[in-house]
């Protein structure tokens, strides 16, 4: 195990974490894992005087990463790849072109991770939380049969039928729930305005 000293900026302010780690792409993607900040800078230092005091794990936080950030990402990566780019370069491309913060951070983590020697599962592994365990179950059944493009295609088609299902899901409920609200409300303007008037 090694410890790497990570400078990053939280809002207007720039701070220094050191973590232990068994590479630089392991401790890169646990410091994703805290949601502290963006990263700035990370390198390989000496273990600090009191390892395992200051830099404990804070409580993970959950940052939204929605359906459509994902569906678009992968339909990208499964495109590239199937034209037989390299991985590194595609997992670059969606990190250049990713809008979300926190996914950006995660395609950063993965290529730092393949370009160490990690399989693509591998360097998701530890953003299992965030991008779901269907997402690393067809990546992996993708790299085990040599059809990983046509996996994480496979992949977008299901997160985006789950989306729609979702979509609909809250459509059907809405009305009903309208119209029980728009009932509470006659109640309470009967029995508040109406019925004193008949005592």
């Amino acid at each position: 195990m090694a410890y790497f000293k990570i400078r990053y900026k939280r809002g207007h302010r720039k701070h220094s974490l050191t973590l232990e780690a068994k590479d630089r792409s392991v401790a890169l993607a646990e410091f994703t894992q805290r949601d502290l900040g963006i990263p700035l800078a990370i390198t390989q230092t000496s273990k600090p005087l009191f390892a395992g005091w200051r830099d404990r794990p804070l409580v993970r936080s959950r940052r939204s990463i929605s359906y459509s950030d994902l569906i678009a990402a992968y339909r990208q990566i499964g495109t590239m790849f199937d034209a037989g780019i390299p991985i590194t370069t595609i997992l670059d491309e969606v990190h250049t072109f990713t809008e979300n913060p926190h996914l950006k951070q995660i395609w950063e983590a993965a290529k730092s991770g393949v370009e160490s020697g990690k399989t693509l599962t591998e360097a998701l592994s530890p953003f299992e939380e965030s991008i779901g365990r269907l997402s690393l179950a067809m990546i992996q059944l993708g790299e085990a049969t040599g059809t990983l493009g046509e996996a994480i295609i496979k992949l977008a088609d299901f997160l985006e039928t789950i989306d729609d299902n979702r979509r609909k899901l809250i459509r059907a409920t809405r009305y009903p729930l309208i119209t029980v609200v728009a009932m509470l409300i006659a109640f309470v303007i009967v029995i508040t305005m109406v019925v004193p008037q008949f005592q």
